[in-house]
């Protein structure tokens, strides 16, 4: 027997903000578990390597895409580590830190869920200076007057 995934488009059920498939979790799971190293790692060309980039990232959305729906059956505190490990693995991926965040937060862990904030206690509108990330609405990263 052969099983077979694709991803068409995200596979969660909404309504608004609202995740309404509690199968969602499980389908992307079991998607996720398909996935063995890196894709097109025997070609050198070109087209391979962009092509790598874009699987990449659609696996990285599934997986966000899980979490959220883990995040939406209450299952927080088995997501610490886990999204602890992605961050370190993917530091620019924002909504994994606000996933982190959220179930730090709905653990009853506002405190640390604040210290998680890359911007906490300084102006919202500050970037990480260490990734010399552009500001809001300035795509060349010049502060604002």
């Amino acid at each position: 027997m052969k099983v077979e995934y694709r991803v068409l488009g995200p596979l969660e059920v909404r309504d608004g903000d609202r995740l309404l498939s509690p199968s969602a979790a499980g389908l992307l799971r079991e998607a996720l578990a398909l996935w063995r190293g890196t894709p097109l790692a025997e070609f050198a060309e070109p087209f391979a390597r962009v092509e790598a980039a874009r699987l990449e990232d659609l696996r990285l959305a599934a997986l966000e895409a899980r979490v959220e729906a883990d995040l939406a059956l209450g299952r927080h505190a088995e997501l610490f580590g886990e999204l602890e490990a992605l961050i370190s693995e993917q530091p620019l991926r924002e909504r994994l830190r606000g996933q982190l965040m959220l179930a730090l937060y709905r653990s009853g862990r506002s405190a640390t869920a604040r210290a998680t904030d890359p911007h906490s206690g300084r102006d919202p509108r500050a970037r990480n200076t260490e990734n010399e990330s552009a500001g809001p609405g300035d795509p060349f990263g010049r502060p604002r007057a």
